[in-house]
């Protein structure tokens, strides 16, 4: 996987130098490669806006908090501690003075860890779909039958 080329993708909501300065630490605590690289996206001010990024391995999720300038916020998860995985999709129409502006397919996707942490990701575009798709091949649900259950 080409983590650049993915973060190349994500420089529509922010700049590639500073989504790649995000990541490099996280990249880095990663014991294996990188296998899927998933941004987490909401509707703020000015249209889309990247919440987080999640860094997606063979067995691990880093989960990449999008801070302000010169704060870093992350997370690490073992995959076999997912679970539970709920989906939830729809669309959302942008109102300007009884006029939609703009219109968004959504998608949740909230993964439940044994320790009843969440991490959640969520979508807004045209194709929600292909969205979901790319978390669950990243997150196959055969992992939710080897969850360590203790």
């Amino acid at each position: 996987m080409n983590v650049e080329a993915e973060i190349q993708e994500l420089s529509e909501y922010m700049s590639p130098e500073v989504l790649v300065k995000l990541i490099s630490k996280p990249k880095n605590l990663l014991i294996e490669d990188v296998t899927a690289v998933i941004p987490s996206l909401v509707i703020a001010g000015d249209g889309l806006s990247l919440e987080a990024i999640f860094l997606v391995t063979a067995n691990y999720l880093c989960e990449v908090r999008i801070k302000g300038p010169g704060e870093e916020s992350f997370d690490f998860i073992d995959k076999t501690q997912i679970q539970n995985i709920r989906v939830e999709s729809g669309k959302q129409d942008i109102v300007v003075n009884e006029q939609v502006v703009a219109s968004y397919e959504t998608a949740e996707v909230i993964l439940v860890h044994r320790n009843r942490l969440e991490s959640e990701l969520h979508y807004y575009g045209p194709d929600q779909n292909t969205w979901v798709m790319r978390i669950f091949e990243a997150l196959p649900l055969e992992y939710l039958l080897h969850t360590k259950h203790e």
